[in-house]
């Protein structure tokens, strides 16, 4: 974030979270000027920019995973012992979610339900709970706080993330796409990719 304003002081950043339909759906209308979405959600003719690649993570505080006697090398049916931070809010990564683990036998209540990732992040960081999340959203979990586990069932489920706007709304309002590539390259830098 910091960057992200510095590179752009006279932006006036709205955070919103919506679903990715919902966001390229407001971008299309001009409501919006950009957002951040998943590739698949943006219809080919639109415009976009790719930002990076999510692979799911199961992030887990350390005195959590000692408290739990989680093993070095957890298979699924260890973590669904560890209380559980999830993202439920209703779009593809809770019905994937639901799916492999419907697939795999196992059980995951989440003690927590969040409606966005940077509010799983928030639970995993106090301690209580781990969480999945997208493997950007950990760059800056401690690792000697933090676990960061490649779960089996997540591996298929990798999505990119595009920056998407409108030709029509940037022409509007005087940005050139060298400042959106600039937008992007900040962005990806937050993200660390």
């Amino acid at each position: 974030m910091p960057e992200l304003l510095k590179q752009f002081s006279h932006a006036r950043l709205h955070l919103e979270t919506w679903r990715s339909a919902e966001l390229v759906s407001r971008v299309r209308d001009g409501r919006l000027d950009f957002a951040l979405v998943r590739e698949n959600a943006v219809p080919e003719d639109q415009l976009r920019l790719k930002l990076a690649r999510a692979r799911y993570l199961l992030a887990v505080p350390v005195a959590l995973a000692r408290q739990v006697r989680l093993p070095e090398r957890p298979r699924l049916e260890d973590t669904a012992r560890l209380p559980l931070a999830l993202q439920v809010a209703g779009g593809t990564f809770h019905h994937m979610v639901t799916e492999a683990l419907l697939e795999s036998g196992v059980t995951w209540e989440p003690v927590v339900a969040c409606q966005s990732f940077l509010q799983v992040r928030a639970v995993v960081e106090s301690g209580c709970c781990a969480g999945i999340l997208p493997e950007f959203f950990t760059t800056r979990l401690d690792p000697r706080r933090f676990l960061l586990l490649p779960m089996a069932f997540l591996q298929p489920h990798v999505r990119t993330l595009v920056l998407h706007w409108s030709e029509r709304q940037m022409q509007r309002r005087g940005i050139e796409e060298s400042r959106i590539r600039e937008l992007a390259a900040v962005l990806k830098s937050g993200m660390g990719t």
